[in-house]
């Protein structure tokens, strides 16, 4: 999908299907033939952070056929700084304000653990017989969302009083 997606954008065929692995190591060649360098995804540079993906492209092993040597042309989604050149703890501090956190609706939960199999850092967990998300390693990709088949992830936003649920997309 190029352009301001999900819902917005435009579907791109570009007649590829990667698959691996690491998660990490599949946005990052996802990003190269697209034209995304690693420092630049943000998912890409959590992952590295945490010591998941790969710190370069020379760490990944890529098997089947040869991908382009030139990124697709591909029209990116509109960007704007919401940083304001804060020093990096306030924007930290900002980054966990703002963005929805994944909470498991254990009504609608099944158990699958399609979720669990693809979180970059290994936040999804079970216990006791229930699973649940460790907040403080949730990089919020948002991936356990998307392969749910129950639509049993939903997003929460701390308020101060309680935690506020919405549909993200």
């Amino acid at each position: 999908m190029e352009g301001n997606g999900p819902g917005n954008g435009t579907p791109v065929n570009l007649n590829v299907l990667l698959g691996g692995e690491n998660a990490a190591a599949i946005d990052t060649v996802a990003g190269r033939i697209v034209g995304i360098s690693p420092n630049k995804s943000l998912t890409s540079r959590a992952a590295i952070e945490i010591d998941f993906g790969p710190k370069n492209e020379e760490e990944i092993s890529i098997l089947g056929d040869r991908l382009p040597n030139h990124p697709f042309p591909f029209r990116f989604p509109e960007t704007m700084r919401t940083d304001w050149h804060l020093p990096s703890v306030f924007k930290s501090l900002l980054r966990w304000a703002f963005l929805p956190l994944p909470k498991v609706d254990s009504a609608r939960c099944k158990g699958c653990l399609n979720c669990k199999v693809v979180c970059p850092p290994g936040a999804i967990f079970v216990k006791d017989g229930k699973v649940s998300i460790k907040e403080r390693l949730c990089i919020r990709c948002y991936c356990c969302q998307e392969v749910c088949p129950e639509d049993a992830i939903l997003f929460t936003r701390k308020t101060g009083r309680k935690d506020v649920k919405y549909n993200l997309f």
